[in-house]
């Protein structure tokens, strides 16, 4: 077989700015490599082990639990941690929750909550309720990946008291980050081989008398290949009908497109897709016909990405 050297012709052909006129030289070529892709290697990818610590205090009330490793990295469960505090003396309460899971290797889930109550008889200037919690958990890639980050957080609280929350992720080596909007959203960035950092926290700390006051934060962290832009585990002619539609943008408009992370969408992504194209993770039923598109489906994918294109640069002009 000579796999190797058609893709490296292939690449060789294609043009500088990978115009569509390129696509459409190079569309058999794509089409005779594809028919002969073999299984491509799973992810190599490592949870590493959570820790983290939930703190609950309603004045003279006090617990604190540390969280070391209790996530179940195989998928088949998930554990929950609660502290609670009550102050007998004021009615003052506070609650803070963990609950991270699997859905499986791939993907991890996770929540968290924050939530205080004081009396109505109190007076404005006694201590408060406040409860806090906040954990890590550390991602290992063997080779560049992409991660897919979502959340979703919501909030009920008064004039006088504090909410905050956050979900952060944080490239080890060099310490670069990248945040999420506090009111839901997702974001996907590509990382190099190393160790990359999800840090959740979530806080409430309430200061009026008569409030009660909550923080709930909940989402997923999905790890896969650098070319799977639909977060389906799967690198396929979905991800390249994606790619199509944001090609030409730069920057942030780039991140959903940009498969070998340099900020633009353009050509190099599409030779990044076509080396990719096959790849499973480890977990899912891998099937001749899931790995090895035929000719058909491949040559219609390509036609749909042709036909975004000219759309794309028709409303450029």
């Amino acid at each position: 077989m000579t796999h190797l050297n058609e893709r490296a012709c292939f690449r060789s052909s294609l043009p500088h700015d990978f115009s569509s006129h390129g696509l459409l030289c190079n569309a058999m070529a794509l089409v005779a490599i594809a028919c002969c892709l073999e299984a491509q290697p799973a992810r190599a990818t490592q949870f590493l082990p959570l820790s983290g610590e939930l703190i609950a205090r309603a004045q003279s009330s006090n617990q604190t639990v540390a969280l070391v490793d209790y996530a179940n990295p195989d998928g088949t469960g998930a554990t929950g941690v609660n502290v609670f505090a009550l102050d007998g003396g004021s009615f003052d309460s506070a609650q803070t929750s963990a609950s991270p899971y699997f859905v499986n290797p791939f993907v991890f889930g996770f929540s968290a909550t924050a939530s205080t109550a004081t009396d109505t008889a109190a007076s404005i200037d006694e201590p408060r309720a406040e409860a806090q919690v906040f954990f890590s958990q550390d991602v290992r890639f063997t080779e560049p990946g992409r991660l897919f980050l979502q959340a979703e957080i919501s909030r009920s609280t008064s004039d006088f008291d504090v909410t905050q929350a956050s979900v952060v992720l944080r490239e080890l080596a060099s310490g670069s980050t990248l945040s999420l909007p506090l009111v839901g959203g997702h974001v996907t960035q590509v990382y190099p081989a190393g160790d990359v950092s999800l840090r959740v926290s979530a806080s409430s700390f309430a200061v009026a008398p008569g409030s009660a006051q909550a923080i709930v934060q909940a989402g997923r962290l999905v790890v896969t290949f650098q070319a799977d832009l639909t977060a389906d585990q799967f690198v396929n002619g979905d991800d390249l009908l994606h790619w199509a539609t944001l090609f030409g943008s730069h920057d942030a408009l780039a991140t959903g497109g940009d498969v070998n992370g340099d900020g633009t969408v353009n050509g190099e992504d599409f030779v990044q897709w076509q080396q990719e194209l096959g790849r499973t993770p480890i977990s899912a039923p891998i099937k001749r016909l899931a790995v090895i598109p035929e000719p058909l489906g491949v040559a219609l994918a390509l036609c749909s990405a042709l036909v975004a294109l000219r759309r794309q640069r028709a409303m450029n002009l």
